[in-house]
């Protein structure tokens, strides 16, 4: 008698081969960059052959994209629902800093990786442009009425960015600090240009 063949079950095991590699691929970015990583070192790290490493992702971009999707969905951005309750743009601006700073944190191990790899790939781009546009709707989202300001977008953007909260951090800032700072200083600011509008 002819064996059952499980079409279900041979796809589940592919995904799991798959999502393994784009595991061991991340681990291994995060610590060495994707320009310094092999295939024969993702494939020992996935204990999977190389060949087949390749068969999931036939170029390095490929992977890349892979492990950026996965990097991406594991820190998690922030959504509008910090804003939930809170109609204040200075306040919603604080809350949005609270949210940036702990995602900032989660995301300190990989932007080492950023630094290591000499050459920008492709599937960083897109993934910085995703990013970007996320990043960019939220702001947008915590100035209510002033999204639509670019001034103020700018602004916010730039008092928000992961190099602001870093600089506040090294010098034993806390989380909070840094979101009571930014409300503190954009209040005032925000305030001054609804009267102007």
């Amino acid at each position: 008698m002819p064996r059952r063949y499980s079409l279900g079950k041979r796809k589940d095991q592919k995904d799991a081969t798959r999502d393994r590699i784009v595991a061991s691929a991340a681990d291994l970015f995060r610590v060495q960059g994707a320009t310094g990583t092999s295939v024969a070192q993702v494939a020992a790290a996935a204990d999977v052959a190389p060949g087949t490493v390749r068969n999931h992702f036939p170029s390095t971009d490929d992977l890349a994209a892979a492990v950026a999707e996965h990097v991406m969905a594991l820190l998690q951005m922030p959504g509008e629902e910090v804003f939930d309750g809170i109609d204040d743009p200075p306040a919603r601006v604080a809350a949005l800093a609270r949210a940036m700073a702990a995602y900032y944190e989660r995301s300190q191990p990989w932007y080492r990786m950023a630094e290591l790899d000499d050459r920008p790939l492709a599937a960083w781009a897109a993934a910085r442009a995703r990013y970007d546009a996320e990043y960019d709707a939220l702001v947008g989202a915590a100035l209510g009425a002033f999204g639509d300001d670019e001034e103020a977008v700018a602004v916010v953007a730039g008092l928000l960015d992961p190099g602001v909260y870093g600089a506040l951090a090294r010098r034993g800032r806390s989380v909070t600090d840094y979101a009571v700072l930014i409300g503190t200083l954009l209040g005032p600011w925000l305030a001054a240009r609804a009267v102007r509008r």
